[in-house]
């Protein structure tokens, strides 16, 4: 029993080993294709980066194309800009030329259909002035016959002039006899004017009152020796009818006067609601 556990024991340890070993043999095995995977990574990365850096110096110069073409295009892009900053700007120009050019056309219009105007009128003005001429070299023996007429007429009325100077010369006397009598006659007048007593008894007129002093009897009237008031003269001032006061002027000029309040008639008091007195001549 001892024997087949031990020969068990055997079998197991060289199963064991056999096992062991198939296992380092499959380790090393698989270490060594590591080794090569590694290996063949390696150079696939190497392989790769010289890829990429033929990726990348590729790119960088077609990025560098790239970017000299679009610097050329924003060149050119920047060139275009301007040029057509500048064709708008001579096309603006242009058209206020040719703006002011119109403008210019339409006042010029204006200008020659004034100066035609101002042609057709000057031609009637000619032709109307020539009609004129015409018609007056035929009035010119009218008019020379008419000069004739005028002197014959100018020595008609010379001689005319001539006899009423002698006329005028002979009625001298007469004239100077009239005048004395228009003189005679206008000094009359005024005399009689001067000492007439416009006012008769019992005749009435209106004045405006110009001041009032009751406390020393004086009255100031609006009327004077155009009205026929004169110094001395006796009035009588009525009012509704009544008399109220007298007075009598003692001072008289041609258009105002001054009236003395004759005492203790009447009711003077009431003279001071009153702008305008009626004065009765006594």
């Amino acid at each position: 029993m001892i024997k087949i556990f031990s020969i068990f024991l055997n079998i197991s340890a060289l199963i064991l080993g056999f096992y062991s070993l198939f296992f380092i043999l499959g380790r090393v095995n698989s270490f060594e294709s590591g080794n090569e995977r590694v290996a063949e990574i390696q150079k696939e990365a190497v392989t790769i980066s010289q890829q990429r850096e033929k990726v990348k110096k590729d790119h960088a110069m077609k990025f560098s194309k790239e970017r000299s073409k679009n610097q050329l295009l924003e060149e050119e892009k920047f060139e275009a800009e301007r040029e057509f900053s500048n064709q708008n700007k001579a096309l603006e120009k242009i058209k206020n030329q040719i703006q002011a050019l119109e403008q210019k056309s339409e006042a010029l219009k204006g200008e020659i259909s004034d100066a035609k105007l101002k042609l057709l009128s000057g031609a009637k003005s000619y032709e109307k002035l020539s009609t004129d001429f015409e018609s007056a070299k035929l009035r010119i023996p009218d008019i020379e016959e008419l000069k004739i007429n005028s002197l014959r007429n100018i020595e008609e009325v010379i001689f005319e002039m001539n006899n009423l100077a002698e006329i005028k010369s002979s009625y001298a006397s007469e004239t100077e006899l009239l005048k004395s009598h228009y003189d005679r006659i206008l000094d009359s007048l005024m005399e009689d004017k001067a000492s007439r007593d416009w006012l008769e008894e019992g005749e009435k007129i209106s004045v405006p009152l110009l001041s009032l002093d009751l406390e020393n009897g004086f009255l100031g009237i609006l009327g004077g020796k155009e009205q026929g008031i004169y110094e001395s003269k006796l009035f009588a001032v009525v009012l509704d009818g009544v008399q109220i006061c007298k007075l009598r002027i003692v001072r008289s000029e041609l258009d105002k006067s001054v009236a003395a309040i004759l005492p203790l008639i009447g009711e003077p008091s009431k003279l001071l609601k009153l702008d305008e007195i009626v004065l009765y001549h006594l």
